[in-house]
């Protein structure tokens, strides 16, 4: 367990211009600029190592929504995905990477986060329309989520790739949650959970639970019992 004290309250705006090089915000969060340029090189590092894993990277797009002052939606524009949301996610997916593999290895009872292999009958729905679009693909009996992403990288129209993105996708199975560690296919991970979110999430806060107990000593056999049918619950 920790504190924390925040010295500066950060935006992915104000980050992006600092690593960009914005002149008066550089001089404004000087003290900052190793420190994000280090993210910065890490998270490039963390995104290489689990593409090479074999983790799918889909190009999806999150809506804004602008309000006016009554709170009447008066735009609808594209998030800007930026070189800071790309740190962030990067740090929370290898927050939620450790914290399962703990779980995983001292047999703890957990709300994991999984995503399992595609169903056949979708995979081969979408061998058939993909040669329509242009895009060779072939059903093999064990795919493997590079294989999906080979179908990703090799689509080059711009038009075509937002088509292609959205039937993989669909093709894939839906991600749930459940007590047992059944790994992401989509990831690519043999261990995952929810952690980062336990003020807005409520498997996260699960996790938070047990996670925070475990650390203050070995649990009684009847309090893992209990987590073990919490767990089920929870998911």
């Amino acid at each position: 367990e920790s504190f924390i004290k925040s010295r500066e309250r950060m935006n992915y705006h104000n980050v992006t211009k600092i690593l960009e090089g914005d002149e008066r915000l550089c001089q404004r969060y000087s003290h900052l600029i190793a420190m994000l340029n280090n993210m910065a090189k890490l998270a490039k590092l963390l995104n290489k190592k689990r593409v090479l894993n074999g983790s799918i990277e889909f190009e999806t797009h999150e809506s804004k929504i602008t309000l006016d002052s009554k709170g009447v939606p008066v735009m609808v524009e594209k998030y800007p995905i930026t070189v800071s949301n790309g740190i962030i996610e990067e740090f929370m997916l290898a927050a939620n990477v450790t914290v399962a593999r703990y779980f995983a290895a001292k047999g703890l009872p957990c709300v994991y986060r999984v995503h399992e292999e595609p169903d056949l009958d979708r995979i081969e729905r979408l061998a058939k329309v993909l040669p329509q679009l242009g895009v060779d693909f072939s059903v093999k009996p064990d795919m493997q989520p590079k294989d999906f992403q080979k179908i990703l990288d090799s689509v080059t129209s711009f038009d075509t790739c937002s088509i292609v993105n959205y039937l993989v996708l669909r093709s894939m199975s839906r991600a749930r949650y459940s007590e047992k560690n059944l790994g992401h296919f989509g990831l690519s991970f043999s261990d995952y959970c929810h952690f980062t979110s336990p003020i807005r999430r409520y498997p996260d806060l699960a996790v938070h639970r047990i996670l925070k107990e475990s650390l203050k000593g070995d649990l009684s056999e009847k309090r893992l019992q209990q987590f073990k049918e919490f767990v089920i619950s929870a998911a």
